[in-house]
């Protein structure tokens, strides 16, 4: 998608050309709490926290970014881009907008949601650095449902508006932090898998062969299942329909979609089919996975 530059509009602030967040603390039917930047003594803090939803015609540039800002994709894709480097970020990934850096990004084809947590601070970069953030724009999650746990609680401190739930909300960030460098490193993993991972990963969506991921790669197909087999104890086609699945449930939880529209989104041949592998995995039904996350909401 080339995107229409002219369809952009400013907000006044300077770094961005749009906002879609508020900005913490959060309204509320008891009024707003009142946190001055000024009066915060911690190395960095909470921001802003929230879920917004992006059309195709929305597009948002950063420059020399003073924030980090954790973007997890739940539904749709959206482009992104920082310091040149072009990402497709699918539901169920996350890719952070980082402090020094300049960025930009806008969705495709038609709308996509994320949640985001978005922290400012003097010492944030320098935390953020020494945990390795600098180097992770973009990563799958290996806990989803940690992630889920984490934005889930540090939302519900925000809405609760006392100055107590505001720092351990901030000390929820920290921890959230060390989770996000300690998923997105993919410690011990050769630069050239790496590589294959993301083209795995942006497949997921699709279908994928072996002599496909083999020309990607190049790499023979015994030499890519001894290399799979090295890290992770399967095949490559095993590790690309385990992660289709996973990205499944990650679908199924959001509770906005058929069971035969998720198969048909994700490629399968059919629903029975899907049905089928989801409870092979998962040892129940995707209908049943479905119901379990509105019974527990």
């Amino acid at each position: 998608m080339k995107y229409d530059y002219s369809q952009l509009k400013t907000y006044g602030d300077p770094e961005v050309s749009s906002i879609r967040y508020r900005n913490y603390p959060v309204r509320s039917c008891r009024g707003m709490w009142d946190f001055p930047a000024e009066n915060i003594v911690l190395p960095f803090y909470l921001y802003s926290i929230g879920e917004d939803t992006w059309h195709c015609k929305g597009y948002s540039r950063r420059t020399n970014s003073s924030i980090l800002s954790l973007e997890y994709v739940q539904e749709g894709e959206f482009v992104f881009e920082q310091e040149r480097q072009l990402y497709h970020v699918k539901s169920g990934e996350m890719f952070l907008v980082y402090p020094g850096k300049s960025s930009s990004m806008y969705c495709r084809p038609v709308t996509a949601r994320k949640r985001m947590i978005i922290l400012k601070g003097n010492m944030l970069k320098m935390i953020a650095d020494a945990l390795g953030l600098d180097k992770i724009d973009k990563f799958v999650p290996h806990d989803r449902k940690m992630l889920d746990d984490f934005y889930d609680e540090i939302e519900a401190l925000t809405n609760s508006g006392s100055s107590s739930s505001f720092y351990r909300a901030c000390s929820l960030c920290y921890n959230l932090l060390v989770e996000t460098a300690r998923s997105g490193r993919q410690d011990g993993y050769p630069q050239n898998l790496r590589r294959i991972l993301d083209f795995i990963h942006s497949r997921l969506y699709g279908k994928l062969s072996l002599k496909e991921l083999s020309s990607f790669a190049g790499i023979s197909p015994t030499g890519l299942n001894q290399l799979f087999h090295q890290y992770f104890q399967t095949s490559p086609i095993e590790y690309f329909l385990d992660r289709k699945l996973e990205l499944a449930e990650n679908l199924l939880r959001q509770n906005n979609k058929s069971v035969k529209e998720i198969a048909g989104l994700l490629s399968y041949p059919s629903s029975q089919y899907f049905s089928f592998k989801f409870k092979q995995k998962y040892g129940r039904t995707p209908l049943a996975a479905a119901r379990g996350v509105i019974k527990s909401r």
